[in-house]
């Protein structure tokens, strides 16, 4: 059954712990009381989510198995780095099948995952799901199937004020 919720979180190991479609441990490295919100919306084998986060750190991520995950900024911000590199604002990351790798940012971080089952994913797209981690060379390349519905959700959050700012409501 479809369902979405909204959490607001202090303590990094529950915002950890709350990431759907990976084991996920949050390490601060920056000083000031840490704040996160996340975002999560299922409709059935389509898992979105979008995750905010004020401090600098870092994050161990093991995605699940089974799963075709993108990810992408949903707002400009310092630096954010996956798996070693620069996510650009306008990128998108195909993660492969299971992906184990380190998330870092340099301070406030706006990003969002999409994922469907692997075979969902061969079903509704030509192109290769199980690649190493690296950004795309445009939407097309990463995954035709959700990024359109990626690239629809990162323009509208871009004009929303609230959506930018570093602090989550």
């Amino acid at each position: 059954m479809p369902s979405s919720s909204v959490r607001s979180f202090t303590d990094p190991d529950d915002y950890a712990t709350a990431i759907r479609g990976r084991q996920a441990a949050v390490t601060v490295v920056g000083r000031g009381q840490f704040t996160a919100k996340l975002v999560q919306i299922d409709l059935h084998r389509l898992w979105m989510q979008r995750l905010f986060d004020n401090l600098p750190r870092v994050v161990r991520s093991a995605n699940i198995a089974g799963r075709a995950i993108v990810s992408f900024r949903t707002a400009p911000g310092l630096h954010l780095r996956a798996g070693g590199l620069e996510i650009p604002p306008n990128g998108v990351l195909r993660h492969s099948d299971p992906d184990d790798y380190y998330q870092t940012s340099s301070g406030c971080a706006s990003f969002a995952a999409m994922s469907l089952p692997v075979e969902d994913m061969v079903e509704r797209t030509a192109a290769p799901v199980a690649q190493p981690i690296g950004v795309a060379a445009s939407p097309e390349i990463a995954c035709e199937a959700i990024v359109c519905i990626a690239a629809g959700w990162s323009r509208r959050t871009r004009r929303s004020r609230r959506c930018q700012r570093c602090v989550p409501e």
